[in-house]
């Protein structure tokens, strides 16, 4: 295991300082979480609270100095309901990541601990993406300029594209169950999952739970929408332990905004940022309408690294087009 103080290719690791704001009864549930920050060097300060859910306003009082919240929330609110964005803003007008999280149960939450836990503590050989996307042109172009880009940098970006043209479903799970740091999902989305991969539910990943990824990244709607559904999509992934974190919207979005996010965040992954919260805050469109959409999911602190090995599986899934 490495030390989040590790040099690497892309950056160096960092000490950080995590706040969370979690209710009284919840924060005994995070045992093998706290001791993988404090692996990391990640620095973690508790803010309780009661009935009184706090606001943004609030946290931001409470964050100061922080770099990034992780929120828990009762397992009734809903992301769209707590929070207005993936970012809190600091009274200093800094922006830190702000992952949310309904505890639901304890059962979800230590599945959640253990894969961020996971997450934290594998080796961060490489940064890596899994390009995913529907099978309709609109998408299948975005992912063909993203590939192309990280794949003529200069840094060289380990880019896994598996789209669901060339790719079936479950060869799709397998390459992204090798412990990849990041997959990116463009295309129509539900509170559900994804219409891509000929209907994309969290169930889907039951099977592919040993490696989680860092962070998933949805850029469509509604996948962290609860609407007609007991948790969205996005909330799902995070609770079973699929993922770290995951970005989804909850509540309808663009085609034009989410080609402008897709793009920034490539431009951004090749600054050398090194967690999902570092990417999502600094690759932010201009645009306030392309963001307010949508909620940071999980672990704002989720390496979007991989171990070599993860990235050596990524290389043999197979491709049938």
């Amino acid at each position: 295991m490495t030390s989040s103080r590790q040099e690497c290719l892309y950056g160096s690791w960092h000490s950080r300082n995590l706040l969370i704001a979690a209710p009284k009864d919840s924060a005994g549930a995070f045992g093998a979480l706290l001791e993988a920050y404090r692996e990391n060097q990640v620095g973690v300060d508790f803010f309780t609270y009661g009935e009184h859910l706090p606001s943004e306003t609030e946290l931001a009082e409470a964050a100061s100095g922080m770099d990034a919240v992780l929120f828990i929330v009762p397992g009734n609110r809903a992301p769209r309901t707590v929070v207005s964005g993936p970012f809190l803003l600091l009274k200093n007008g800094r922006k830190i990541p702000l992952g949310v999280l309904p505890a639901k149960n304890k059962e979800s939450l230590g599945k959640f601990a253990a894969a961020a836990a996971h997450a934290q503590l594998r080796r961060k050989d490489s940064p890596s993406v899994a390009l995913l996307s529907q099978r309709h042109p609109h998408y299948t172009r975005v992912s063909n300029r993203i590939e192309t880009i990280l794949q003529t940098s200069d840094a060289t970006y380990p880019v896994f594209k598996w789209t669901s043209d060339i790719v079936l479903r479950e060869d799709m799970l397998a390459g992204i169950n090798g412990g990849l740091g990041l997959a990116l999902y463009l295309g129509h989305g539900r509170p559900i999952g994804w219409v891509g991969y000929y209907g994309m539910r969290a169930h889907h990943f039951d099977e592919y739970l040993s490696h989680p990824l860092g962070g998933l990244i949805s850029l469509c709607c509604h996948t962290a929408s609860r609407r007609r559904t007991g948790l969205s999509f996005s909330e799902s992934i995070v609770l079973k332990g699929a993922a770290a974190s995951a970005l989804g919207a909850v509540t309808s979005t663009q085609y034009a905004d989410n080609t402008r996010w897709a793009v920034q965040l490539v431009d951004t992954l090749l600054t050398g940022v090194t967690t999902i919260g570092e990417l999502i805050v600094k690759g932010l469109p201009m645009k306030p309408a392309a963001v307010n959409p949508y909620r940071l999911i999980g672990d704002p602190l989720a390496p979007i690294h991989a171990p070599a090995e993860g990235i050596e599986l990524a290389k043999t899934i197979n491709i049938y087009s």
